[in-house]
This record gives structure tokens, C-alpha cells and sequence, in this order.
């Protein structure tokens, strides 16, 4: 019974990527140029400590129309220009201009009364646990063989500061954690700086 029931969800998540596929071509084709500018990048760097949640908005992609609610991506900040976060194929670390000008809209977060260590701890964790992981999309919580963006973000929170500072969210029969979910929890992020192009 549990094969069967792993066969019938790899092929509704199959049915969802190709479906995804098909949309966000066409979508791409019908694409507007990317909204966030170099100057909405210094404006946020300005504001921004080691530590904090980098939420992505890309429209034309796959994981535009899998993931639920308006951010579907996330990076953890590392300071400098660099951050690190789970793209397809494996989690690596990237500069912050070639994470955001590909977007369309981003918003920065940061848990309340995080202090510089406290976000150093947290992306050093992410390095050392995620770097050169493969990615997924399964988003399953309890399986850190591989890696969806969101889920670096969630075990580095909960490791530097206890681990039901997040708690998740049980979807698809397993526990999960979006890129939404964080801009979603206001009791534990507070908002830095946000585009709405």
C-alpha cells in the first residue's frame, strides 16, 4: 500500500511539472522584462545583516505555478554580495545580482532581534550542512538528502534558535516550509525592505 501510494504521488507531481512546463513557456514567451533594477539591489544591500531571508519572485518559471502564495524562492544572505540557496541542480553560493536582477519582485526578512552572530551562525550552518546538496521539490522536511531553497532556511533558523522557532505546515502528507510560509510569519520575520514592481 505505501508503494502504491508513492507511485500514485510521484505521478501527480510529474502531471503538476509538466503542466507547470507547458505554462511557464508560454508564459515565458509572453514575458515582460524582469522589474527589479541594480538600484532597488544597493537600496536593499544598505538595510541588510548576515543571516537574512532573501524571498524571490519570478514569474515564467515552473515553480511559479507549483508553489503556493507570491514568493517562490528563497536565499539566506551571507553578507558582502553573496548568498546561499538551493537552485537546481545542487545548493551553491551565488552573487546577490545574479539572484535578484533575474526577479521580478524580492523581499528581504529577518527574525526578530536577530544579532550579526546569530545570522553568521545561521548561514554558516546552511554552508556546511546544504552546500553542493542536490535540489529538489519534493519540500518534504524530514528528508535532508536533497534540498528545496526553503528548507536551508528553515533548519538554519531552527538550529541557531531552538527548533520550534518555525514550525511547518503538513501538505503532500509530510512536513513542508515555502518561501511564503516565512514572508507569512510575522510573529517570527519582520519585514526589511520589499519591491512591489
Amino acid at each position: 500500500m505505501n508503494f502504491l501510494k508513492r507511485v500514485i504521488f510521484n505521478l501527480m507531481m510529474f502531471s503538476c511539472w509538466m503542466v507547470a512546463i507547458v505554462i511557464s513557456f508560454i508564459d515565458h514567451l509572453l514575458s515582460h522584462k524582469k522589474a527589479v533594477t541594480i538600484e532597488d539591489v544597493d537600496r536593499a544591500l544598505l538595510k541588510m545583516q548576515i543571516g537574512d531571508f532573501i524571498l524571490t519572485q519570478t514569474k515564467g518559471t515552473p515553480t511559479s505555478w507549483v508553489i503556493p502564495g507570491r514568493y517562490k524562492h528563497l536565499e539566506i544572505f551571507g553578507g558582502g554580495r553573496f548568498s546561499v540557496g538551493a537552485v537546481s541542480p545542487v545548493v551553491r553560493i551565488a552573487r546577490i545580482e545574479n539572484v535578484l536582477l533575474k526577479c521580478d519582485n524580492f523581499a528581504i526578512m529577518r527574525k526578530i532581534d536577530c544579532t550579526e552572530q546569530q545570522g553568521k551562525e545561521m548561514y554558516d550552518y546552511a554552508c556546511k550542512k546544504f552546500l553542493g546538496k542536490k535540489y529538489d521539490m519534493k519540500m518534504n522536511l524530514f528528508d535532508m538528502s536533497t534540498i528545496f531553497c526553503s528548507e536551508s532556511g528553515y533548519h538554519a533558523i531552527n538550529k541557531v534558535f531552538g527548533p520550534e522557532t518555525l514550525v511547518p505546515y503538513w501538505r503532500m502528507g509530510y512536513p513542508t516550509f515555502t518561501p511564503n510560509d516565512c514572508r507569512d510569519a510575522k510573529k517570527v520575520f519582520e519585514l526589511i525592505y520589499e519591491t512591489k514592481h
